[in-house]
């Protein structure tokens, strides 16, 4: 007599496997294995990233930085960190650099000019020597143009895009979410 063993397999996705883990420790209480579990394994990491690309186009630059570090460096440190773009002529390919570099930008817009230079001392170890220049050459410029108490920016102070043409502010907070 022949046997009719049949074997059958279901593959599920180790994210849903996490998740499912994840929600049964919630219920049970064990909120600092659910939360231990979460940070090692990036599951739930994932919202903060969904929300990266709005708070980058409101120019959230603070939240922006506060998200970034919350996302697991380890999982992410070569996908989303340190992503290749060609549209950036400032020498780094850091989004976090990135950030930095718009958090500085938009304060010396808005005439925080001081407060712009703190923040690009405190950035320092995140900027390439490239974009740390690039970013004190736009800074002189703008200085410059307030002095003579103009109103508008300098033509490239957001950067250009691949056909040399200036890039505005929205345009370059599109681009980083």
């Amino acid at each position: 007599a022949m046997s009719n063993n049949t074997v059958t397999t279901l593959e599920v996705e180790s994210g849903d496997t996490l998740r499912l883990i994840l929600h049964h420790l919630t219920e049970s209480g064990l909120h600092d294995a659910a939360r231990a579990l979460q940070e090692e394994s990036g599951i739930g990491a994932v919202a903060t990233h969904s929300n990266l690309a709005s708070l980058c186009k409101a120019g959230q630059w603070g939240e922006v930085l506060t998200s970034l570090k919350k996302l697991d460096k380890k999982r992410m440190y070569s996908s989303l960190l340190h992503n290749s773009d060609n549209n950036n002529k400032s020498g780094s390919n850091s989004i976090i650099a990135q950030v930095h570099e718009m958090t500085v930008l938009e304060l010396a817009e808005m005439g925080e000019m001081d407060l712009a230079r703190a923040t690009l001392r405190l950035s320092m170890e995140e900027l390439s020597e490239d974009m740390q220049l690039s970013i004190e050459r736009r800074l002189q410029e703008l200085s410059t143009l307030r002095r003579r108490a103009e109103t508008k920016l300098p033509h490239d102070y957001y950067g250009n895009d691949v056909d040399g043409v200036s890039r505005h502010r929205q345009q370059q907070r599109d681009d980083l979410a």
